[in-house]
């Protein structure tokens, strides 16, 4: 945390220094943009006794209109969807498909956002529901194939620091990294096979401003 507010500060006094150069980038007032992100993910986890592999994609795009020479609000959503498959020995092979979707408002305060490097502050709230089903085949001691699901209904007020660089007067590489969050979230379970149900909610603070945390985006200036 400490080396992320030291990158920080650096990157704030950089753009202090530079705040009268380059007037071709950068946004100003009732600008629109179109942003998002892209992620994709495979990987495979082996032990001894058995092997996992997941498949995983996810595109969140948004769109934000500047109601001044600082700010922009705007909008942002969200879909999901993988799979998980499990192999062993010792155990019955599993597939589990992911799907999901998620809903947003965000705010978003730029310094020298006329410039073509700018530092910004997120404010967002939003809505995210996720679903995992899982089917589990019979083996020589289960004659029933088993279903179980589970979904996830989660409520966040997140705020993050970002960064903007225009690679052009148009488009620009963008980021956040981690945030300072609150989330309210609501977790049900059901197994097909006793029709037994789990319901469990959770609340949670965090601060996370470490660059494990960090998202990657392209966003274009109309």
């Amino acid at each position: 945390m400490k080396t992320t507010f030291l990158l920080l500060t650096s990157l704030f006094l950089l753009t202090t220094i530079h705040a009268q150069e380059e007037p071709d980038f950068g946004f100003k007032k009732e600008d629109f943009f179109i942003s998002g992100t892209i992620n994709y993910k495979n990987s495979e986890t082996k032990n001894t006794n058995s092997t996992s592999e997941t498949n995983e994609f996810q595109i969140q795009p948004e769109i934000g209109y500047f109601v001044g020479s600082n700010l922009a609000l705007g909008t942002r959503l969200g879909y999901l969807t993988g799979e998980q498959k499990s192999r062993g020995n010792n155990v019955s092979n599993t597939v589990t498909d992911l799907s999901g979707y998620s809903l947003g408002a965000f705010a978003r305060y730029f310094i020298h956002p006329q410039k073509r490097f700018s530092i910004y502050a997120d404010l967002s709230v939003g809505y995210t529901f996720t679903k995992n089903e899982t089917e589990s085949p019979g083996s020589s001691n289960q004659l029933n194939t088993g279903v179980f699901e589970t979904e996830v209904k989660a409520y966040d007020i997140t705020l993050s620091p970002g960064i903007n660089f225009f690679i052009s007067e148009k488009l620009s590489i963008t980021s956040r990294i981690g945030g300072i969050r609150y989330l309210d979230q609501e977790f049900t379970a059901f197994n097909s096979l006793d029709s037994s149900e789990i319901k469990r909610e959770d609340n949670e603070f965090s601060i996370d401003l470490d660059f494990n945390n960090i998202s990657f985006g392209i966003l274009y200036n109309i």
